[in-house]
């Protein structure tokens, strides 16, 4: 059997290093409905994908803060939260 892939060189996608601007992200917030504002800000706050932030469940948000498990990597990571509710 031949493979039809012989031969075909590999695509490579260049990684993205543009980072938004604080003005984009607050333009985007502003005209927002409250769901993407919330995964906005647990994505930004958690410097979790978004992905992973949908991916998250009711068992995953504890006391001490929430649990993300990245889907890209596999990394388990629990972000905790501080004394006034922030992420420490």
């Amino acid at each position: 059997m031949i493979n039809p892939c012989r031969g075909v060189s590999k695509f490579t996608e260049k990684p993205r290093d543009r980072y938004i601007t604080d003005e984009e992200y607050l333009l985007v917030y502003k005209h927002a409905i409250l769901a993407v504002r919330i995964v906005m800000e647990i994505s930004y706050l958690c410097a979790a994908r978004i992905r992973d932030v949908l991916s998250i469940e009711h068992k995953d948000i504890r006391e001490q803060g929430i649990y993300i498990e990245q889907g890209k990597t596999g990394k388990k990571q629990e972000k905790n939260r501080s004394k006034n509710g922030h992420q420490d």
